[in-house]
């Protein structure tokens, strides 16, 4: 309750403990890796294939970017989703699912990343230290948790996005 009457000392101490849990800070700057953009046109929009990254780091994030055609530059959503960037579209993979053609149809702009361990980056790429049934700790305690590890590229994908757009927006499915 103390802390709900003082919001600066409430955020100082829950963005302490979030950079704690996630061992990483908001990234100053967000590129695109050279030579991993492609964009393919469709009709009213186009999809730009890239990997996002640092600047001086290993990190990579498989992203697309679903832009309508005329584009103002105004808002971006950036997509979380568990299936990640495949989840965009509907099963003809040409498609974008209702919700996110609803977003392009009023001019919104929408970066769907493959989050660790999502979509093309999904379980089957975990590589697993030891016998994690016999010590956890080995996947657990020495290595950034899951969640770490996606919290750090959906900050690297938002940083992108805020680097281009005067608005972002974040939408979050499933376990993403």
């Amino acid at each position: 309750r103390a802390l709900a009457s003082r919001p600066a000392e409430f955020r100082r101490i829950v963005s302490a403990a979030l950079e704690t849990m996630v061992q990483d800070r908001y990234p100053v700057k967000a590129e695109i890796v050279p030579d991993s953009f492609r964009s393919v046109e469709a009709e009213g929009f186009s999809v730009h294939h890239s990997v996002l990254t640092r600047p001086g780091s290993a990190a990579r994030v498989p992203t697309i970017g679903i832009v309508p055609a005329g584009y103002a530059g105004k808002v971006v959503v950036v997509w979380l989703e568990t299936g990640g960037r495949a989840a965009a579209f509907e099963a003809d993979g040409r498609t974008p699912i209702a919700a996110i053609a609803r977003l392009l149809k009023d001019g919104v702009a929408v970066l769907v990343p493959d989050v660790f361990l999502t979509g093309a980056t999904g379980p089957a790429a975990r590589t697993r230290v030891k016998n994690e049934e016999t010590y956890a700790g080995f996947n657990l305690g020495y290595n950034p948790s899951i969640f770490a590890n996606r919290v750090s590229d959906a900050l690297t994908v938002i940083a992108f996005a805020q680097q281009r757009a005067s608005a972002v927006q974040l939408v979050g499915v499933g376990q993403a």
